[in-house]
């Protein structure tokens, strides 16, 4: 006895599409549907291209909307966030040690590849 052959609906379109968005993998999918990962493949090609792309812009929108439109540490935190992912902005902190007192506690700096490279083979 064979089974029976698997027939995507709007519903199961959907659900395979919401689970590649959280994050699972197209096994997992599989299994959570009662499908092997084959027919999986076979008749949820769209949903598999695209169910983590629409999570991922769903999510930047609403981090979009909460950083330029909001107030108070959540707007700030999320301001942060998108700069740091998608600005190349960095608060890190330099430090400048200006005394003279204490450059001499300072660690020489590490050379370069290049120089390392040029010292070691002279010795």
């Amino acid at each position: 006895m064979s089974r029976k052959a698997h027939a995507p609906t709007p519903e199961t379109r959907s659900v395979v599409k919401g689970l590649l968005g959280c994050g699972f993998s197209q096994d997992e999918t599989g299994k959570i549907m009662g499908i092997d990962p084959k027919t999986l493949r076979k008749h949820y090609r769209p949903e598999l291209e695209v169910g983590n792309l629409t999570a991922n812009a769903a999510v930047a929108q609403a981090l979009f909307k909460r950083a330029t439109n909001s107030t108070g540490k959540d707007s700030i935190a999320a301001a942060i966030f998108w700069l740091k992912a998608r600005a190349g902005w960095s608060d890190k902190q330099q430090v400048e040690i200006t005394d003279k007192r204490f450059v001499a506690l300072m660690p020489e700096p590490a050379p370069d590849v290049d120089t390392w490279l040029r010292q070691s083979q002279r010795t």
